[in-house]
């Protein structure tokens, strides 16, 4: 099971990275297709926008004001209490199979690392964790310190970029 954080308010890219589209197909669902060649059937969106159900994946409503993603990583577990769950932000504009294969070959909870930096919302995360994420969202704590003491897994190449502003976009 995978949930695919995709409720940022996107500020600096100046419009929804979920939504946004790379040669015709929008970043949520990109997403979602390198999961499935994984052979992961149960995907989920999670965030807030209503126009994530446009995108034909079952969405788990963020319903908190505040944008912060663990609020978004604590509704997703809560949603689905009896799974270890991978978690992914939704703008990883470079992901690629081999990335998702090396977390699933690894088999328990662990957080991604690539050329040497920690992808803290980039992970295989326990549902016991749900109040924690919680707890640490309302405090506006780092994404870092949900995963502090999960073991890393390094990815193979080509190291992950993540885009937040229209510039880093190729389209």
């Amino acid at each position: 099971t995978a949930a695919i954080l995709a409720g940022g308010k996107s500020s600096r890219m100046g419009e929804d990275k979920a939504l946004l589209s790379i040669d015709g197909v929008a970043l949520a669902l990109r997403t979602a297709n390198i999961l499935r060649t994984c052979g992961l059937n149960h995907i989920y969106l999670v965030g807030r926008q209503a126009e994530l159900q446009t995108l034909g994946l079952p969405v788990i409503r963020d319903t908190h004001h505040n944008h912060h993603p663990l609020y978004g990583v604590a509704a997703a577990l809560k949603a689905l209490p009896d799974s270890e769950l991978l978690f992914l932000p939704c703008d990883l504009v470079n992901l690629e199979r081999a990335h998702i294969a090396r977390l699933l070959d690894f088999g328990k909870p662990c957080v991604a690392s690539s050329d040497g930096i920690k992808h803290p919302l980039l992970n295989i995360m326990p549902s016991h964790r749900a109040e924690q994420a919680l707890q640490l969202a309302k405090l506006g704590a780092p994404a870092h310190r949900l995963v502090s003491d999960l073991p890393v897994v390094t990815l193979p190449n080509p190291t992950l970029k993540d885009v937040n502003r229209p510039e880093q976009l190729t389209r």
